[in-house]
């Protein structure tokens, strides 16, 4: 849901690591990966830890285009890439107290969101990321409980529509008990490298990995709820902390 909160994120390394493998594969250049070259350096800073907690709802979603990179050079290179994550083998840690929930305001689950840099919608984002060769779901039921996870906390009404055809991005605090959700994360990195000599060839590669830590989420406990009853093969509660008493 929309206000789901990682509780902290530490495979930024490994999903860099795995970007990289996913543009040499498409032969992309050294300029991409070498430290003090100002592609790898463009790399680095597209994805951080903190990048990664903000656009998690939008790669286990649709995915995201990273920004478009270029390597100059006798032979320069363009380069597009995407990053799509899975979320699986969820289970319930515990509920705590309630709590309020910040999420941004927006007509719908396909208006602005802050995690689009450059302007783009959600909805532009899971077009362009699925037009890449590769970039297809990772699976199909995995992908259903994603979008479970996006539809169960959605809010929004005209407030939010009016505000955002303003150009202001309103606050909403929704209070709600929380409970911790843990899930194994696989991510995917989509590289397309297109040269500018020889004719413009483009290549394009995927990898996939799973994090080697799993991924702690916190959230409102209407939507674990509903993750429960819609995916009990996806999403389980062994130790009977959401049971009705």
């Amino acid at each position: 849901p929309m206000e789901a909160q990682v509780n902290g994120f530490h495979g930024v390394t490994q999903v860099r690591q795995l970007l990289t493998s996913a543009i040499r594969g498409a032969g992309g250049g050294a300029r991409f990966r070498d430290r003090g070259r100002a592609a790898a350096y463009a790399l680095n800073e597209a994805v951080s830890t903190e990048w990664m907690i903000a656009a998690l709802p939008l790669l286990t979603s649709a995915g995201a285009d990273l920004p478009p990179v270029h390597a100059s050079g006798a032979e320069g290179q363009d380069l597009r890439a995407s990053l799509h994550a899975r979320l699986r083998d969820g289970r319930v840690l515990g509920a705590g107290d309630k709590m309020a929930f910040e999420t941004i305001g927006q007509s719908h689950l396909e208006g602005m969101r802050p995690t689009q840099r450059d302007g783009q919608s959600a909805a532009d984002h899971g077009r362009s990321a699925r037009g890449l060769v590769g970039a297809g779901l990772l699976n199909a039921d995995q992908f259903r409980l994603n979008q479970l996870m996006a539809n169960a906390g959605g809010s929004g009404g005209t407030t939010d529509a009016t505000a955002n055809s303003s150009g202001s991005m309103p606050v909403h605090k929704p209070k709600s008990r929380s409970v911790l959700v843990q899930f194994t994360l696989d991510v995917r990195a989509v590289a397309r490298v297109t040269g500018r000599i020889r004719s413009g060839t483009t290549a394009t590669a995927t990898r996939e990995t799973t994090l080697a830590r799993p991924l702690i989420i916190r959230m409102p406990e209407h939507a674990v709820r509903l993750m429960l009853t819609a995916r009990p093969a996806r999403l389980h509660d062994p130790d009977g902390h959401l049971a009705p008493r």
